[in-house]
Order: structure tokens, then sequence, then C-alpha cells
């Protein structure tokens, strides 16, 4: 999973104006988020 926020993260960085960039980035932070706090639930 924090492979994928870093990747969209750099995507956010290199065009923030594009709106799937936001999108994207949005959601894979709030999904990190979320298995950060729930990975000893998950553990993935």
């Amino acid at each position: 999973m924090d492979s994928y926020f870093q990747k969209q993260k750099e995507y956010f960085e290199e065009d923030p104006e594009d709106i799937d960039n936001i999108r994207y980035y949005n959601v894979a932070k709030e999904l990190k988020e979320i298995l950060d706090k729930t990975e000893p639930i998950y553990n993935l």
C-alpha cells in the first residue's frame, strides 16, 4: 500500500492541477490511513 500511495503522490506532485491526480491521490491517502489504523486486523 505504501508503494501505491507514493506513486500516486508522485503523479500528484507532477501535475497538481489534473483532477484525476487530485482524486487518486486523495483516495490513496485516505485508504492508507484506514489500513494503517486497522493493520492489526487485516495485516496487509
